[in-house]
């Protein structure tokens, strides 16, 4: 018996250290919203992907879809950044709404089954932006050094794969 807790004790402990010491609650939180916030943005990107533009309800699809992310980015504005990123919450928040504007101006665009092109610019040009700001926010988390960003530079797609979510400490 003795022998077993000679060998238990020290195992124990061990677990102790590297489960409970130094872990951060709010960082634990945080990297797990992002986690979620990342696997959701790729289900609507791949929805969207898979939207077949010659069917008669296209556009309904992608509204859906847009309605899906805005609702997504409106929450991601929302967290509750731990204070080691805090500088962040602001570029969230601007993301949220350029995204609601977005939605707001590509609804316009298709109103009563017609194309305003008009409107779809200024859709796509404040998605980019929303776009844009969530691929800094990203960047910033992997460890990422960024200088002079450029936040009204357009993305490279209208619906780019959003990077992972990996937040170094």
């Amino acid at each position: 018996m003795k022998k077993l807790m000679t060998l238990l004790f020290p195992m124990i402990f061990c677990c102790f250290l590297l489960v409970g010491c130094g872990t951060d609650p709010k960082m634990v939180q945080f990297k797990q919203d992002l986690d979620v916030v990342c696997d959701k943005i790729k289900e609507i990107d791949e929805q969207i992907n898979h939207i077949n533009p010659k069917e008669t309800d296209a556009t309904d699809q992608l509204m859906a879809q847009l309605d899906n992310l805005n609702t997504l980015m409106k929450a991601f504005g929302e967290m509750d950044f731990p204070d080691k990123y805090n500088n962040l919450e602001p570029l969230a928040k601007e993301a949220s709404t350029y995204m609601s504007e977005a939605l707001e101006h590509y609804k316009n665009a298709f109103a009563n089954h017609s194309y305003d092109e008009y409107e779809q610019r200024v859709a796509k040009s404040k998605y980019e932006r929303a776009n844009k700001r969530i691929q800094v926010i990203f960047a910033y988390l992997r460890g990422e050094k960024l200088e002079n960003v450029n936040y009204e530079a357009p993305s490279t797609s209208p619906s780019s794969a959003f990077p992972s979510s990996t937040v170094t400490e």
